[in-house]
């Protein structure tokens, strides 16, 4: 069994900025399974978009298998969405329904009741199936989360989690991810989220099982701000179950909504951020855990903590 820690970051502030790809081998190759966040709560809106990769010359369908899961782990709603080759889905959770397609006529066919997901949060995992129920990496994708209220949208490429089912060796991030930001007091929106996978023989999901050890909490990660004078402080361990939504700073968060930063912890701009590996011996099974990042304009950093050895975001 493997365990993974995917971490999506999306930062608004006043002025733009063209944010850094993370170092990634499934960003811009296609990929078998993808991880994308989803938010429709408090009047948010959100899209899924997954793109089948071929060269145009037909084939099978190709099933994708969309599973959704709430940020408390339970589990929403799947349905399968055929894919021609070449072909492009968008998924709206408040409109969810499987579907197939027909070469000729070229015809989208619903398949299955319509499942609206409004007042949700968490994350949806889509895993592209062969003829024969074997993962193909065939699919490339992209997720947009908006909150009409503030005219404000976070988005970005899907996690490339897996080519074939299995979750990456955790040492491609052996030394630490940094990933710039803007000044904190400069955003007027953040959105940090995180989520937990794992592996055990069948389709990747989110880590449903709590741990004792980690306070009943399914993953912890270790966490530090570096700012550009170079002087790194440590935060708080961030713990959450399925998947956890988090703001910046204290100012940003709404109502019975968490913050990374604490009061009193200031980063000057532009701010990078760091994390050192930690461990923790899992009874009777090794787990090995690994983290992921989008391309953000991000400070943090987390190493998740359910592991035998882990690699730093």
């Amino acid at each position: 069994m493997g365990a993974g820690v995917a971490c999506v970051i999306a930062l608004v502030s006043p002025t733009s900025a063209v944010p850094q790809q993370a170092d990634d081998v499934r960003y811009l190759q296609a990929a078998g399974v993808l991880v994308m966040p989803f938010d429709t709560t408090s009047g948010r809106v959100s899209f899924a978009i997954v793109s089948r990769t071929g060269n145009g010359t037909g084939g099978p369908l190709l099933q994708t298998h969309w599973v959704f899961y709430a940020a408390d782990c339970r589990h929403l709603a799947d349905v399968f969405v055929g894919l021609t080759d070449l072909d492009t889905v968008v998924v709206d959770p408040t409109r969810l329904q499987g579907q197939t397609q027909t070469v000729n006529p070229s015809v989208n066919h619903p398949q299955g009741p319509t499942v609206d997901l409004s007042g949700e949060r968490g994350v949806v995992i889509v895993t592209a199936l062969g003829t024969s129920g074997q993962v193909l990496p065939q699919i490339v994708g992209g997720w947009t989360i908006a909150d009409p209220g503030t005219g404000a949208s976070f988005g970005g490429d899907a996690i490339g989690i897996s080519a074939d089912g299995t979750l990456p060796d955790p040492t491609l991030l052996a030394g630490g991810i940094r990933i710039p930001t803007f000044d904190p007091t400069a955003l007027t929106n953040s959105q940090v989220i995180l989520i937990g996978l794992e592996s055990d023989g069948g389709e990747l999901h989110p880590i449903t099982r709590a741990s004792a050890a980690l306070g009943g909490a399914h993953v912890c990660c270790a966490a530090s701000v570096t700012d550009n004078l170079e002087v790194s402080t440590s935060i708080p361990d961030v713990c959450f179950d399925c998947v956890g939504f988090a703001a910046f700073t204290p100012a940003l968060a709404s109502a019975g909504e968490t913050a990374l930063l604490p009061d009193g912890v200031r980063s000057r701009p532009p701010a990078s951020c760091d994390s050192r590996p930690v461990a923790r011996r899992a009874a009777a099974t090794r787990r090995h855990s690994s983290a992921r990042a989008t391309p953000s304009s991000s400070w943090w950093s987390c190493t998740a903590s359910r592991s035998v050895g882990s690699a730093s975001l």
